[in-house]
């Protein structure tokens, strides 16, 4: 059989955007797929609804916590992979307060156990992530067991790799971003800070929160000190210019190299597992892995203040796959269909949750009461056969918002989404205590009980 064209391939995956962004009622979306080599860029939609020009595929988005991988490519290629067995504690000024059991590659793969979610304003100036990591040392730890024990997807973590590129450079993290990867990638349209973005076209972000509807955002993006774990934004070109840097194993389309090529593969490696029915299935340095039915893909997703992005590389194939969409939560389902439709001709399939089939009894009792967490506070109620969870975000940083998931039960503590288009992963609740109750929840985070019954 012919490998598939990317090319002839472009204007079905153009009218398919089209449709999701008409059918989710998102502003506008970039796709982005390069094979091989071959690109194919493609735009629908507009840049922001008080400006309603049509978006362009040259148009700046958003990337949020894709910029993880941005971050452990620049500390990779600075450090090597020596750094990771090296104890945070003692090679940051600021993370003295640190365990020294907490090494590198444990924040590198969410595994610290440090406060995941605080993305506090420390200012606009070049101290900006010295003082963030300064302040850590006040938040209690989300995961209160032994670094490297549990996966629990950890924000700012990747704040303290930022300030470590810093003190290993000599420079401030967007200066190192810029001089040590950015330039050699020729990245021109890749930035962390706003006075750089309105210098080229620029997506506008947008919220809907139900009731309400679909609303432009009053803020550009985080904090300064939040461009390690969530502030580069860049064109879909770029984007993919990144990709296809890491698809090279570390060299770019002339043959500089930025990453060592047993760095940029070791990279891609299962360094941990996360738990059963989660996405991603493992973390590797930076990197998501993900589990599809055919392959093994790479990747990682973004969810900033009013933009969703997403990113797939399948390395054997050479290809990789850029979403950037300007809504949420919309956004999110524009980019998980567009990536089964552009992945479809590769035989490729994204996992879905059977759900049991009847309506056996169900006990809602150890799962009930509240959890909480330095990104929400989780109240779980019972529901008809299942489980309701109002979550309500508290994250320094973020803007205070309540949503309310109901639950299906799959058996062995695990729940998945009630709405069938959401059915790729699934929620945990763990750490039985001595009454049978259970004393943790896991959406991506971990959450440790702190009342039987709301408090």
């Amino acid at each position: 059989m012919a490998a598939p064209n990317v090319t002839d391939l472009a204007s079905g995956w153009e009218r398919r955007m089209r449709e999701l962004v008409d059918r989710f009622d998102v502003p506008g979306a970039v796709l982005g797929v390069s094979h091989r080599g071959e690109r194919v860029l493609a735009a629908a939609g507009v840049a922001g609804l008080r400006n309603p020009q049509p978006v362009s595929t040259d148009a700046i988005f958003q990337l949020g916590s894709i910029s993880k991988v941005y971050s452990a490519t620049l500390l990779l290629a600075i450090a090597g992979p020596e750094i990771l067995e090296r104890p945070v504690a003692e090679l940051v000024p600021e993370a003295a307060w640190m365990d020294h059991a907490i090494l590198v590659r444990h924040l590198l793969t969410h595994s610290s156990g440090l406060g995941g979610d605080y993305f506090a304003d420390t200012g606009r100036g070049d101290d900006a992530l010295a003082r963030y990591v300064t302040e850590l040392a006040q938040l209690p730890r989300d995961v209160p067991l032994a670094p490297g024990a549990r996966y629990s997807y950890c924000n700012s973590g990747f704040a303290v790799l930022g300030r470590l590129i810093e003190v290993l450079s000599g420079q401030s993290y967007d200066a190192a971003l810029r001089t040590r990867l950015l330039d050699p990638l020729g990245a021109r349209a890749t930035v962390t800070l706003a006075e750089d973005a309105i210098m080229h076209p620029v997506a506008l972000g947008h919220n809907r929160h139900e009731p309400a509807p679909l609303r432009a955002d009053d803020t550009w993006s985080f904090s300064r000190a939040c461009n390690p774990l969530g502030g580069v934004c860049a064109s879909a070109a770029d984007l993919l210019s990144f990709a296809e840097l890491h698809l090279r194993d570390g060299r770019t389309g002339d043959g500089t190299a930025i990453l060592d090529p047993d760095t940029a593969r070791l990279m891609r490696r299962r360094h941990l597992e996360t738990p059963p029915l989660t996405r991603p299935s493992a973390r590797g340095l930076g990197w998501g892995i993900f589990d599809w039915e055919g392959a093994e893909l790479v990747g990682h997703d973004g969810e900033t203040l009013g933009q969703i992005a997403s990113l797939r590389l399948h390395p054997d194939e050479q290809l990789a796959l850029v979403v950037l969409t300007n809504a949420i939560p919309d956004g999110d389902e524009i980019t998980r269909a567009l990536a089964e439709a552009v992945l479809e001709p590769w035989g490729l399939v994204q996992p879905t949750i059977a759900v049991p089939v009847g309506d056996g009894p169900f006990d809602p009792a150890p799962y009930l009461g509240r959890y909480r967490n330095l990104d929400a506070i989780f109240d779980v109620d019972a529901a008809e056969q299942g489980l309701t969870v109002r979550a309500r975000t508290i994250a320094e940083g973020l803007e205070d918002n309540t949503e309310v998931t109901r639950l299906v039960p799959l058996g062995d503590g695990a729940f998945v989404d009630g709405k069938p288009e959401r059915r790729t992963r699934a929620v945990r609740f763990d750490d039985p205590g001595p009454d049978g109750r259970c004393q943790s929840f896991f959406a991506g985070r971990i959450a440790w009980r702190v009342s039987a019954e709301h408090e």
